[in-house]
């Protein structure tokens, strides 16, 4: 499988989550008093890491496809490339947007960090503020906080859409990895794996002077981009074939 960028905005059920999220926290500020805000916030916690689980579950085809792994992994292996990495440095192309990648994601990881320190800025002094001047009417202060929280989130939305414009899914490429009967598995810390029943739906090409294949998806449904470097690309080409077969 390949691994696309961690922008959580790029999908509408989370942007659905974040709005859910900030009704019940502008509830909890505005109904509980400060000493009590702490517990409900642990509650709140647990219930939208769940949803946030179940959402990532339902619309990640990597995760569901965890239960194949085992699968991939107890059976016979026909191929097996122990060390790729001298031939990957040599694909100046791959190495230039691997490091693009790195950078765009350590961007976005920063930009987190600031906005953290902003909300936490906020919340100790601008919704003090805020109690002092409509702690009479939990209406009132209900409406307030909620516009200023649904304000920030809607420049985070924006703002992190900038900072990964134009990020794209990104080829996944081993050192180490494997060909089974039942698919592909990589033996390094990438965690790339493809099921056998995917094969023959998928696009593989071959680029001998760089020495790699290539297996990409057909269906937008199911996104992956493996490119596995070999010493060997016939024997490679051989066992994926019968993989497929």
């Amino acid at each position: 499988m390949s691994l696309g960028y961690g922008n959580p905005y790029s999908n509408w059920r989370y942007i659905l989550l974040s709005q859910f999220s900030i009704l019940f926290i502008s509830a909890l500020l505005s109904v509980f008093p400060p000493q009590y805000y702490i517990y409900g916030y642990v509650i709140y916690l647990v219930v939208v890491m769940s949803i946030t689980f179940f959402i990532s579950f339902r619309s990640n085809p990597l995760l569901k496809e965890r239960k194949y792994m085992g699968e991939i992994m107890k059976s016979r292996t026909i191929f097996e490339e122990k060390d790729a990495k001298e031939i990957m440095e040599k694909d100046e192309e791959y190495i230039k947007k691997y490091k693009e990648s790195l950078k765009r994601n350590g961007y976005f990881m920063l930009y987190f960090v600031v906005y953290l320190a902003i909300i936490l800025v906020i919340y100790d002094d601008v919704l003090g503020i805020y109690r002092k001047m409509f702690a009479a009417n939990h209406l009132e202060l209900f409406l307030v906080f909620f516009v200023t929280l649904d304000a920030i989130t809607l420049i985070n939305i924006f703002l992190s859409r900038k900072v990964m414009k134009g990020a794209t899914s990104q080829t996944m490429a081993p050192t180490k990895y494997r060909v089974t009967e039942r698919g592909i598995i990589s033996n390094d810390a990438t965690g790339v794996f493809l099921h056998a029943r995917h094969l023959p739906n998928s696009e593989v090409t071959e680029n001998r002077e760089k020495r790699y294949v290539e297996i990409k998806s057909n269906t937008i449904k199911l996104p992956y981009d493996i490119r596995l470097y070999t010493k060997d690309i016939d024997r490679l080409l051989d066992a994926i074939e019968r993989v497929k077969r």
